[in-house]
C-alpha cells in the first residue's frame, strides 16, 4: 500500500516506493554506531537553547503556509 500512496516521482526525491526497496534490500541488523544515554543527554542538553527558537520558526513558517 505505502508504495502506491505518493508514487508520483515529483512528490519526493526519491520516489517513497525506491526507498522501500532500498530499506528492504540493505536490512541493518545491529547499528553501526551507538550513543550512550549520558552523550545523549550532553548533545540533548547542548541543542535545548536552540530548540524553542527552531519551534517556533517551524511553526511559523507553516502558518504562513497555510494561507497562500
Amino acid at each position: 500500500m505505502e508504495r502506491k500512496v505518493d508514487s508520483r516521482l515529483d512528490v519526493s526525491h526519491p520516489p517513497t516506493a525506491f526507498r522501500i526497496g532500498m530499506i528492504q534490500a540493505h536490512p541493518v541488523n545491529e547499528p553501526l554506531v551507538t550513543l550512550s544515554q549520558s552523550d545523549y543527554d550532553l548533545i540533548s542538553n547542548d541543542l535545548a537553547s536552540a530548540r524553542v527558537r527552531v519551534q517556533e520558526k517551524l511553526l511559523n513558517d507553516y502558518s504562513r503556509s497555510l494561507y497562500y
